[in-house]
């Protein structure tokens, strides 16, 4: 598929629910060294989006997930 292709992929998002959100977000960003994105929250829960080249990577808590 060219890049002008509509049924081209142009990026990946994986979404990861981790039970321990914070240790989860610590060894992606700070041990493999993913940049932040963005964090959001919603009732009770969080969610961080890290850069990993042309795709995300969603790590999100439970919580959140089911919201």
């Amino acid at each position: 598929m060219s890049s002008g292709d509509p049924l081209s992929v142009r990026e990946l998002r994986l979404v990861v629910t981790a039970t321990d959100f914070d240790e989860a977000l610590r060894f992606y960003r700070d041990v493999l060294g993913l940049r932040e994105r963005a964090v959001y929250a919603s009732p009770g829960g969080r969610v961080a989006i890290l850069e990993a080249g042309r795709a995300t990577l969603e790590i999100t808590d439970p919580v959140h997930a089911a919201f």
